[in-house]
């Protein structure tokens, strides 16, 4: 237990609790030890709000610069500029009130203390209200900083607005991380950007310091996967000094061809984003990353996503021109019914039939081609503690004989939103985590496998054969 007299001489204060060995009382050991810093970021001040001066020299930051750059560009300098500018006025217009408070105070007091025929009351006056001022821009510093929106500005609660902010400040900081693994791992190696250490080496490659630029473009694992996407694009160092501005310029490049601007704008997001999530990975996984895994899921899903915005467009249009329509309403994702894969790939359809009572499920799947035309199927009895379950076997049983037949480029699809997210992911629920670990093994016999998921709608075929199976009523033929 601490007082808030302690709290604020010992603002960064730690205890850590240590395990009991030869006694029954666990050590907890206190590190009174303040923090490093890495520096400060900017941040508005509420005091400047009440200066007459503040929008003016909002103006002049930003105006007062020149740029040539594009304007994206142009906008974070002047941003930047403006930062520059309010931080130079306030330290020229603003005392710091902690250190002339005490200051002003000795100098009333021996005002006051003077000879009354020589007091000057003018000048206490006047000192009387430059210490209110300092007053307010002290409450209004540790208010802000507090962020306790039910006290209204007005009343002497400074100390408290103090105390509240190293409360505050203790809660929120980040000290170390568990992993998977269950292990603590110290914080400072990989949060620099929390501004808890000054380590900022790439968690990677161990070779150069990480920014955005090595994250997502000059990497030594990055650079497989820009030139193995079909763009094919080759990162150069020697080109590339701002990630912001290289996306600027890939967007500059994709509007050239304005008819193919969305599917690209799309591509290039995919792409960094499962670059940022093998990245991830890596750091609190120890998971080394994989640049064809990133090429595989950002290819999978981008192609998923595309299908799904122009089948939602197709029925957009439909629906406008007054053509009546069975379909679902399309959502993000995918659309209602059940479309064909594109010209030489296979579409397997899987779903699984299950009875609460006895745990009997059936499961089923449909395989067709880009034309529409059934290859072949299958059925089968399984025992299944769970519909997820049922779903995970029949979407492996889906992949065996897809393996056995030869099959190289397959989309897996089914109605079961949790299996194929898992399937994306790699992370599902404990109850098939065994069969999912089967299923994405599975995946490297093949050169192009996708999950998708489709409405219910689209998968009547194989909900109503499944549900046929495990009442005995499918038909032999």
């Amino acid at each position: 237990m601490a007082n808030w007299a302690w709290r604020l001489s010992h603002p960064h204060a730690i205890a850590t609790a240590f395990p009991a060995i030869s006694s029954d009382h666990s050590p907890i050991l206190l590190d009174v030890a303040p923090a490093a810093h890495s520096g400060k970021t900017f941040k508005y001040e509420a005091i400047w709000d009440e200066h007459r001066d503040c929008p003016a020299v909002v103006k002049e930051g930003w105006e007062n610069i020149y740029s040539t750059r594009d304007p994206w560009g142009q906008f974070t300098d002047r941003a930047d500029n403006c930062k520059k500018y309010l931080s130079q006025w306030h330290k020229t217009t603003f005392l710091n009130a902690i250190r002339e408070i005490p200051k002003i105070k000795a100098r009333l007091c021996s005002l006051q203390n003077a000879d009354s025929n020589s007091v000057n009351w003018e000048e206490i006056r006047d000192i009387r209200g430059e210490i209110s001022q300092l007053w307010k821009q002290e409450e209004l510093f540790w208010g802000q900083r507090s962020r306790l929106k039910w006290i209204r500005w007005g009343g002497k609660n400074t100390r408290f607005f103090h105390a509240t902010t190293i409360q505050r400040r203790g809660r929120k900081r980040l000290v170390r991380l568990k992993n998977s693994q269950g292990d603590w791992v110290e914080v400072k190696e990989c949060l620099l950007k929390k501004r808890i250490t000054r380590e900022a080496t790439c968690p990677t490659c161990h070779k150069e310091q990480e920014t955005m630029e090595r994250t997502f473009l000059l990497c030594d694992w990055v650079k497989p996967v820009w030139f193995g996407s079909q763009v094919h694009w080759v990162p150069d160092p020697t080109l590339i000094s701002r990630f912001d501005q290289w996306l600027w310029e890939r967007i500059q490049l994709f509007k050239r061809a304005p008819n193919n601007l969305s599917y690209l704008l799309s591509l290039l997001a995919y792409y960094l984003w499962h670059i940022w999530k093998q990245r991830n990975n890596m750091v609190f996984r120890n998971e080394p990353p994989q640049p064809l895994t990133v090429i595989h899921l950002a290819t999978n899903q981008h192609f998923e996503f595309i299908t799904s915005t122009r089948d939602s467009g197709n029925l957009r249009a439909s629906s406008n021109r007054g053509q009546n329509t069975n379909l679902a309403p399309s959502g993000p994702r995918v659309g209602g019914c059940w479309k064909p894969p594109p010209q030489g790939l296979l579409k397997c359809n899987v779903d699984a039939s299950w009875s609460s009572p006895s745990s009997q499920s059936s499961f089923v799947v449909l395989v067709r081609d880009a034309n529409g035309s059934l290859l072949t199927g299958l059925a089968g009895k399984i025992n299944a503690s769970s519909p997820l379950v049922a779903e995970a076997l029949g979407l492996r049983q889906a992949m065996n004989l897809a393996i056995n037949m030869g099959w190289e480029r397959v989309i897996f699809e089914s109605d079961c939103l949790v299996l194929i997210d898992a399937c994306r992911s790699g992370v599902s629920k404990a109850e098939i985590i065994p069969i999912l670990r089967d299923i994405l093994s599975m995946k490297a016999f093949f050169v192009h496998c996708g999950f998708t998921w489709v409405r219910r709608q689209g998968n009547e075929a194989a909900h109503q054969v499944a549900h046929a199976h495990r009442l005995r009523s499918l038909p032999l033929n």
